[in-house]
């Protein structure tokens, strides 16, 4: 005798499975999207490529957050690096600024102290000479 082995979930947790799903789907909806099309995917674009609701994906794309160390483009750094790296080549300034500070520790400082570690202006005096500064 066969038995179907079903578990029950409640309501609440099946809700939480479905969302964490679909989140799943959008993100990389939006990744795949993003490299073939070279741009960011319009909500469109993303429910014919998951076959979700556009007002499902409205819902998921309004609680996305911003997370750098955990946001699904940062697959693509390996990518921005290689074009920083090719504009930096062919001369391009702002490229070439932007891998010394993100290889070489590069920043710009002003600075406010002379070669000997003084400060340049120490003091400001204002003399008033027949009532004219």
């Amino acid at each position: 005798m066969n038995k179907k082995v079903t578990e029950k979930f409640p309501l609440k947790d099946k809700e939480n499975i479905t969302w964490q799903v679909n989140q799943a789907l959008i993100q990389e909806a939006y990744l795949k999207l993003y490299i073939e099309l070279k741009r960011c995917p319009t909500r469109l674009e993303i429910s014919k490529y998951t076959n979700l609701s556009d007002k499902t994906i409205g819902k998921h794309v309004a609680k996305f957050k911003f997370e750098p160390s955990e946001d699904v483009l940062r697959l693509l750094t390996p990518d921005v690096i290689a074009s920083i790296h090719k504009s930096s080549r062919k001369g391009n300034a702002a490229s070439q600024k932007l891998w010394l500070q993100l290889f070489e520790g590069f920043s710009e400082r002003l600075e406010h102290t002379g070669k000997d570690g003084q400060p340049l202006v120490t003091g400001i005096k204002v003399e008033i000479v027949n009532g004219k500064k």
